[in-house]
């Protein structure tokens, strides 16, 4: 049974890709595309990641990815995963998930914490920053990393780095986010 999961964005799309161990992003959209060609998705091992237009947005496009894959006879469950601040929203199709923390930056600036607490000026540099604004806090996660633990790495942009966070760091991210951590099992089970 094919499993489709919906998120708010791209970056949250290449972000659960990384933690599905989903490697190689160019193939697996363009393995998508021979299920969904209208949104931007990631496929591979019978999960289909595609991401949902913004958190306004997603009910209605896991409505009419629903469709597509009816029509196409694709016996499919429906997952959608939003950030914790948006556990207001439930849409009438499939399992709801929400991260604990109120978007995807926030989370990556927790796991940081923990990932980067032997670096003592890293460790008072994030201590620092912990009520700034969340991109901020990711653009300063992604400089220390940078600087102590990947320096022949290159982000193009935080989606990217998010990719990079979730490949490596899956440990840490299932350990700080219970209900993300529900969401891998159920789709690698």
């Amino acid at each position: 049974m094919l499993k489709v999961v919906l998120v708010e964005g791209i970056t949250d799309a290449k972000f659960l890709a990384g933690l599905l161990s989903i490697t190689r992003l160019d193939k697996a959209s363009y393995d998508a595309k021979k299920l969904i060609t209208q949104y931007r998705c990631y496929y591979e091992k019978e999960i289909l990641i595609c991401e949902g237009g913004g958190k306004n947005n997603i009910c209605k496009r896991a409505e009419e990815i629903s469709e597509i894959l009816k029509d196409r006879k694709i016996n499919f469950q429906v997952y959608i995963l939003l950030d914790g601040d948006a556990k207001n929203i439930n849409c009438n199709i499939g399992e709801m998930f929400y991260l604990n923390e109120k978007n995807l930056d926030e989370l990556i600036f927790e796991v940081s914490k923990e990932i980067m607490s032997n670096f003592t000026y890293a460790k008072q540099l994030l201590e620092n920053e912990k009520n700034s604004d969340s991109k901020l806090k990711t653009y300063l996660v992604m400089y220390l990393f940078k600087k102590y633990l990947a320096q022949n790495e290159t982000w193009t942009d935080l989606s990217s780095f998010s990719f990079y966070i979730a490949v490596n760091f899956k440990r840490y991210i299932l350990l700080t986010d219970q209900n993300l951590c529900k969401l891998i099992k159920l789709l690698e089970s």
